[in-house]
């Protein structure tokens, strides 16, 4: 049976060239890519930090990212590890200029969303603060190949205002990731 190769889109702690290693994916795979119609949204459930990275549809809104060629082994040890989210497809725009410019990829996304209230909660938990340390970590490795990353990741974050406090905390950390 032949391996066929698949690209996922990944935007949260997936970004940090640590995690994409200790999940199997090559980091010489992966490029900065857009996804439009989506938003982030620190509002996925997760037991082990209060909240996760997720996505929300929105119109006018993208999404920076990357873009990973895999195989379906990865795919399988994905599916494990993401618990909680479900598989999509979707179409994202690499923002290289030498390579194609649209890749069909999968993406993790939950339906199983915090409130606000919850959301709130999980800002001052030291395991959320510790995972936005791991996003600042991979924001910071993508915006030394994409000099705009750090700036298009940010604003492609959910504008309210617990949102706003977020990019604020990540923001800081960047800063100090540097």
């Amino acid at each position: 049976m032949v391996n066929t190769l698949v690209y996922v889109f990944v935007y949260g702690s997936l970004l940090s060239p640590n995690e994409l290693r200790n999940t199997g994916i090559d980091v010489t795979k992966c490029k900065p890519a857009l996804l439009r119609g989506y938003c982030i949204a620190f509002n996925k459930n997760s037991r082990g930090r209060c909240a996760a990275a997720n996505l929300e549809r929105c119109e006018d809104c993208e999404v920076v990212g990357i873009v990973c060629e895999v195989d379906h082994e990865v795919i399988k040890r994905l599916d494990e590890r993401e618990r909680g989210y479900r598989r999509e497809h979707v179409i994202c725009i690499t923002l290289e200029c030498y390579v194609t410019p649209t890749i069909s990829a999968y993406v993790y996304v939950s339906d199983k969303r915090l409130s606000n209230n919850e959301i709130k909660r999980c800002v001052e938990d030291y395991r959320f603060k510790e995972y936005l340390k791991t996003i600042a970590k991979g924001i910071v490795y993508w915006n030394k190949r994409l000099t705009s990353f750090t700036k298009r990741y940010l604003s492609g974050i959910r504008g309210d205002d617990i949102h706003s406090v977020i990019v604020d905390n990540l923001r800081k950390l960047i800063e100090l990731t540097k």
